[in-house]
């Protein structure tokens, strides 16, 4: 990816959501490099996705375990904060999301606008995973034009806020190595439930809004 590279996140070749031929609505393409970012000049914004389309405890053949754990319930929701919207930073640029009833999905936003693909369809998916790591420029890497690598740091822990069916969930996450998954828990330190159809990952700053 452009300007940015991550500590083996694990999520794999499914790891964009911003894709080459999205756009924002009523306007230009939200993403042109095929990357998995959105083109801001110099600096390109990674939102992964995560795929799950499975309400299970256990593994299933032919599935990354990247550490969610799917359920299509979760009792934690009931007294969990309303959370329409999303909007936070993933380096120096606004990151969106608006919570779509009718789909049950939130939506990804650039600038305000729904992002749409070629086909009119919206990007949409039922969770947003907020996750806050340490980032850092590599002087050891730079791009093209001289710009220094920011390297996410995926391994420790941290906080993270995860929204689905409208509600905020904050919980924690850590990871112990590079080939182990990431643990997810609630602030109660259950594990932290996601609605299957997959998941926008936004890995953020300490400090970022969420």
């Amino acid at each position: 990816m452009n300007g940015e590279r991550h500590e083996h996140c694990r999520i794999g070749p499914q790891c964009h959501a911003v894709r080459t031929g999205e756009r924002a609505a009523g306007g230009g393409r939200a993403g042109g490099n095929g990357a998995g970012g959105v083109q801001r000049g110099q600096q390109t914004v990674c939102v992964h996705f995560a795929g799950g389309d499975v309400d299970s405890d256990g593994d299933s053949d032919g599935v990354h375990d990247v550490g969610f754990t799917w359920k299509a319930r979760d009792p934690a929701l009931v007294a969990a904060r309303p959370a329409l919207t999303v909007s936070t930073l993933v380096g120096s640029t606004r990151v969106g999301f608006v919570w779509d009833r009718k789909l049950a999905r939130y939506v990804r936003t650039v600038e305000g606008r729904k992002v749409v693909t070629a086909s009119g369809a919206p990007v949409a998916k039922p969770n947003v995973l907020v996750q806050f790591c340490q980032i850092k420029a590599d002087p050891k890497d730079h791009d093209v034009n001289g710009n220094h690598t920011m390297y996410t740091r995926t391994i420790g822990s941290g906080p993270v806020v995860l929204f689905r069916g409208g509600k905020r969930i904050p919980g924690t996450w850590s990871r112990p190595g590079l080939d182990a998954p990431t643990t997810f828990r609630t602030a109660a330190g259950k594990p932290l439930l996601f609605a299957p159809g997959g998941t926008f990952v936004a890995l953020v700053r300490p400090g970022a809004p969420a």
